[in-house]
């Protein structure tokens, strides 16, 4: 079976939101992995992983493997881990959660931030991502949050 993505089920709309070419303007997002990438970002900022208690509808890994996002989701294992087991292609799943746990957590943040008070999306994940470079971390080596800002469309 091929290797996929999956958002929590329940946050489904905020991906859609977000790539959404409502009344004429241009997405926040290119596209959902894009989006979900962003998030995994934001829930590593927090430092929270929210398990899904129901997985939504999948994006194929080698949309995030094309986008060389896999680097990032495997730098993400590994710092969580701090196993180099967990490269293994047997830890494929684990990898998959924890990134897929993680952008749960930033996708509850989006939802909160972005579509549950008042204000331009846009602005708001601007604001998000500036927040992260200004208070950066650097416990996950190789991820510059600005990379998260480019991300946004």
């Amino acid at each position: 079976m091929e290797r996929r993505i999956a958002p929590p089920s329940e946050l489904e709309y905020i991906l859609d939101k977000l790539v959404d070419h409502a009344e004429g303007k241009e997405p926040l997002f290119a596209s959902k992995q894009k989006a979900m990438m962003f998030a995994a970002g934001l829930g590593w900022k927090k430092k929270e992983r929210t398990e899904l208690s129901k997985r939504g509808t999948s994006i194929r890994f080698d949309i995030f493997e094309k986008a060389i996002d896999d680097a990032f989701i495997n730098a993400m294992a590994l710092a969580e881990t701090n196993d180099l087991e967990i490269l293994s292609s047997e830890k494929d799943d684990e990898r998959a959660k924890i990134f897929e746990e993680y952008a749960h957590t930033g996708m509850i943040e989006i939802a909160k931030k972005c579509y549950e008070t008042a204000g331009d999306p846009l602005e708001t994940l601007l604001y998000l991502a500036n927040e992260t470079r200004i208070d950066e971390d650097p416990e996950l080596p190789g991820m510059d949050p600005a990379i998260l800002k480019s991300l946004i469309k």
